[in-house]
């Protein structure tokens, strides 16, 4: 998390965030292994499956936070599935705990009035080739931090950086208010 002098400069944090985030590794998979998943009893089942032979469920660490304690969960897994996710997303799950490990922290937002947190990270991924922006969410209440969900955003190839025939605006969730991940991503990343 960034100390109390970065947050008073906000434009110093986001470069400093968006030089993290240039500097990050590249992450590679493909929807190959999901594609082949036996799913006659269910994507969930053979998901939570495929998930349990990595051996990714446990605590992962993540670098820029020092944090050791990020935990994916069966609920994780079913997080993922739950929110749109297709053979590219769910690949993402195989290298979740890589890219925890080298996601970029960028803000915390309060998740409800029982003083759940939400910490936004982003991390980088080549998906079947494709560029992507990984935008993660890692949730934390007092029963600890858990990984909530992940959403990619194709990157632009363009030299100068992502998005750039986009708005630097920031859009307001329908769900309660609370700003999307990919605005956040946005507002952290977007080079004019």
């Amino acid at each position: 998390m960034p100390d109390s002098r970065e947050s008073r400069d906000p434009e110093e944090r986001r470069r400093r965030i968006k030089e993290k985030f240039d500097k990050a590794p590249a992450l590679e998979t493909t929807s190959d292994e999901v594609k082949a998943l036996d799913k006659r009893e269910g994507v969930s089942k053979a998901i939570l499956n495929w998930v349990m032979e990595k051996g990714l469920f446990g605590n992962h660490a993540n670098d820029d936070t020092g944090w050791n304690d990020i935990e994916i969960t069966r609920s994780s897994v079913r997080n993922v599935i739950g929110h749109s996710a297709g053979d590219g997303k769910l690949a993402v799950l195989g290298i979740a705990h890589d890219l925890i490990r080298a996601g970029v922290y960028l803000e915390t937002t309060d998740r409800n009035e029982k003083g759940c947190k939400s910490h936004i990270f982003a991390g980088k991924a080549k998906v079947d080739g494709e560029g992507y922006v990984i935008g993660f969410t890692v949730n934390e209440d007092a029963n600890g931090r858990r990984y909530y969900n992940h959403e990619l955003t194709e990157m632009n190839k363009a030299l100068g950086g992502i998005w750039p025939d986009r708005a630097n605006t920031v859009f307001t969730s329908t769900s309660a208010g609370r700003e999307p991940v990919s605005s956040i991503i946005r507002k952290y990343l977007f080079v004019k």
